[in-house]
């Protein structure tokens, strides 16, 4: 509609990224009781499972850790209180996505072990970080308002990958959103979708795959002149209030 010139006002598509199980226990009552259509994007290897996307794994040994100091990659960490553990993570998961994906999963366990926990702890059933399972997908595709694409099968920054990597991540995506929902797989998401994470390798591979629109996360609107590929989304803040909301969807430049 919008490539055609048939939007004649400001318009918003939802989006959620990686496939939480919360979006279905906590978002979804509220799309369908206002009735407001959305796409939810996918990590399809951890739909089902006990484990979840490795940042929210490091967040939640993080929390259940004991250690007060730790040293990785030639720095100490001071971990006793919450703004020294949140002063960490940050630091953490900018170092880490940094890394190619096999130096990030290595280096990822290393840290785990010093915090006192494992990349194979499997998540409590009241975690915040579980993922969606089947049926749960399976309600939501049931009610036509949601929309599932694609994300990676391991949420893997796409742009550190080979060619034959970023292939494998996207199609196994794709394959496994069609196959659950019985639908076609149309849209997809860059696993943290700046600029630098994904590159025209990225594009053509989920062109060739029939994919229709795909998102990014550089903040502003789209128009018609906009890459239906490479698509602007506007990210909301856990802890905003309304009023921020409301600045920010209305003055996203």
């Amino acid at each position: 509609r919008c490539r055609k010139g048939q939007l004649t006002r400001p318009t918003v598509a939802i989006t959620f990224d990686d496939g939480y199980q919360h979006t279905f226990s906590t978002a979804f009552p509220i799309l369908e009781e206002l009735q407001l259509p959305a796409t939810v994007f996918l990590s399809s290897g951890l739909i089902g499972s006990e484990r979840t996307i490795w940042y929210f794994h490091l967040l939640s040994t993080l929390q259940a850790s004991s250690q007060r100091m730790i040293s990785w990659y030639g720095r100490r960490y001071h971990l006793s209180t919450a703004d020294e553990k949140a002063s960490a993570l940050r630091h953490w998961i900018q170092k880490l996505k940094s890394m190619p994906h096999h130096c990030l999963l290595q280096e990822l366990t290393n840290l785990l072990q010093i915090l006192g926990g494992s990349f194979d702890q499997l998540l409590p059933d009241d975690s915040p970080f579980l993922m969606l399972n089947v049926k749960s997908i399976a309600a939501m595709t049931a009610s036509g308002l949601i929309e599932f694409g694609g994300h990676t099968r391991d949420h893997t920054i796409l742009s550190r990958l080979t060619p034959q990597q970023q292939e494998y991540q996207i199609a196994e995506s794709i394959r496994s959103i069609e196959t659950i929902t019985g639908k076609p797989c149309l849209t997809f998401a860059y696993p943290n979708g700046r600029r630098q994470d994904y590159n025209q390798t990225t594009i053509d591979i989920v062109s060739n795959y029939g994919i229709e629109q795909a998102v990014t996360t550089i903040k502003g609107c789209n128009r018609p002149t906009t890459s239906a590929l490479e698509l602007r989304r506007i990210g909301v803040g856990g802890s905003w209030n309304m009023d921020l909301f409301r600045i920010v969807l209305h003055s996203p430049f």
